[in-house]
């Protein structure tokens, strides 16, 4: 016999035995985003910044998602990366 609690678990009797399954329901919210700058100073001598978040979280929910849960993602806790990258060409003569 199974029995289903307000919570979303589950009570299983069989046979005699009884156990509880948990609320595997779950929310993951998720947003990552990259932004390049580029810039070619001159021939062959290139800057590049690179701006990179990853923000992510998950939630123990019993609902279904909704476009909310898009934004929601937008303040889910994160890391910011930062990075520059510098090509100097030299000319050889």
């Amino acid at each position: 016999m199974l029995t289903v609690n307000p919570d979303g678990s589950q009570v299983v009797n069989v046979g005699g035995s009884t156990f509880i399954l948990s609320n595997r329901d779950f929310n993951t919210l998720s947003f990552r985003s990259n932004v390049v700058l580029r810039w070619e100073w001159r021939t062959g001598s290139t800057l590049y910044v690179v701006w990179q978040q990853d923000r992510a979280d998950s939630e123990v929910l019993a609902t279904r998602v909704s476009v909310d849960d898009a934004f929601r993602s937008l303040t889910a806790p994160g890391r910011n990366t930062f990075l520059v990258k510098m090509s100097f060409w030299v000319p050889v003569k």
